[in-house]
């Protein structure tokens, strides 16, 4: 068949696609859209429409037109945001506001499944359009899959993994490990000791450890057989000179595994505040003014241990009735070796001086909850050794806020025996929590 013939043909039926040229008998549509973005469904949509053309002689002829069918359903698949038709033969989806309405516009593509109608295309609800006529043939498939936020490795303090997305991960109290890990092939840190500045022990893993600003103990340790060091918070008379009792004692906590922080009993009730919230206990000296401390540590929620006989009376610690003697001695009566402090003790005599030196022993009465664990040599009705556990009854009828003790000597610190020193160990381990 020449041009002339075709051509002709063309006119007496007088069909719009026929160019001069080219035979249009039918629409051919071949498309594959791959990885469409659903943004308000999140999901991902893939269509391939495929169809079948057939010229009179049988030949697959592509068109201008056909492409910009194709180029014009693309451009609007691209940006579909969500979808509320999906079938073989028609699509309805939303895109963004294209009208300054702040609305998204819906956008329908259809044909009816009737071969030689045509495919349309409606935006909103304005008319039908025609842009494609004489299809035979317009499948759509879809190819679904679930999408959202990424997930990554997410370690907790048990060492435990679980995929997790960046939300999740932080509301659960995990620390999430980064792009591309998952934990089928991420292994996350194991839990040991975590030790604060309070004495506090926690298993968990040293990065986590390290952002609670704790100190990690190393592989292997638990809390269950660690103790954890603390800070001692030590009241001094004067932090930036210290007297030289208060610097053996210094030593030998420091000698223990403690951390010691010295503050002046003078210091403002904030500092006290401050430096309390990040200690283990308050050991208070000896060589400190009564009137200096005041009742800063006084609602102390942490251990307070003093040596200074006049913090037990009722206006400042609230322990006993009033202030404590001094008396030259050597020996302390251990009447109760059931308590911590005391069970490495037998009962009866304990040498805690090496020479003689003041002893402080108990005047007046002592506060509800008080416990006495040891007295004065020859007279049982002056104690010398008193321990409140938290919530015992102060003096006053109030409840202690942390626990107390009140220690049996004073000035000449020096001459503790080893059985004082170990004595004043087991005061500050048992204050702390032990």
């Amino acid at each position: 068949m020449d041009a002339n013939s075709t051509a002709h043909r063309c006119l007496l039926r007088n069909l719009p696609l026929c160019r001069r040229g080219l035979t249009l008998a039918e629409l051919t549509v071949s498309m594959a859209i791959t990885t469409l973005m659903l943004v308000g469904m999140g999901s991902a949509l893939v269509i391939a429409a495929r169809s079948v053309v057939q010229s009179e002689n049988n030949t697959a002829i592509e068109t201008s037109d056909t492409r910009k069918v194709i180029d014009q359903i693309t451009a609007d698949l691209n940006h579909a945001l969500t979808f509320t038709e999906r079938t073989s033969n028609a699509a309805t989806f939303t895109v963004p506001d294209r009208n300054t309405d702040d609305l998204p516009e819906t956008i329908r593509y259809a044909w009816s499944g009737v071969a030689g109608d045509p495919l349309t295309r409606q935006y909103n609800n304005d008319a039908i359009v025609t842009i494609a006529e004489d299809v035979h043939r317009f499948d759509l498939t879809y190819l679904l899959r679930t999408m959202g936020p990424p997930t990554f490795a997410c370690c907790y303090n048990d060492g435990s993994c679980q995929d997790r997305t960046l939300e999740l991960c932080m509301a659960d109290g995990g620390i999430l490990q980064g792009d591309d890990t998952e934990c089928a092939t991420f292994s996350c840190p194991q839990p040991e000791a975590c030790c604060s500045s309070t004495g506090a022990c926690q298993d968990m893993p040293p990065e986590i450890c390290l952002s609670n600003d704790g100190t990690p103990k190393g592989l292997g340790t638990d809390c269950e057989t660690l103790a954890c060091p603390f800070q001692v918070l030590f009241v001094v008379a004067d932090a930036s000179y210290l007297t030289s009792d208060e610097s053996a004692k210094k030593l030998l906590i420091e000698s223990w595994g403690y951390g010691v922080a010295l503050i002046s009993a003078n210091a403002l009730q904030a500092d006290f505040d401050t430096t309390m919230a990040n200690a283990g206990l308050v050991y208070i000296s000896e060589d400190v003014n009564d009137g200096d401390l005041n009742t800063k540590v006084t609602g102390a929620m942490i251990g307070v241990v003093t040596e200074q006989r006049k913090m037990v009376k009722s206006d400042r610690l609230k322990i006993w009735e009033k202030e404590w003697r001094e008396e030259d001695g050597t020996t302390i009566v251990i009447e109760d070796n059931t308590h911590y402090i005391t069970a490495v003790f037998a009962a009866g005599s304990l040498v805690i001086r090496s020479g003689t030196a003041k002893l402080i022993r108990s005047d007046g009465n002592p506060a509800a909850g008080s416990q006495a664990l040891a007295s004065k040599v020859g007279d049982a009705s002056r104690k010398t050794l008193i321990v409140m556990e938290a919530g015992d009854l102060l003096y006053d009828g109030s409840p202690a806020a942390g626990r107390r003790v009140a220690l049996p000597w004073g000035t000449g610190f020096t001459l503790l025996t080893t059985d004082g020193q170990t004595l004043m160990r087991r005061a500050i381990e048992w204050a702390a929590g032990k």
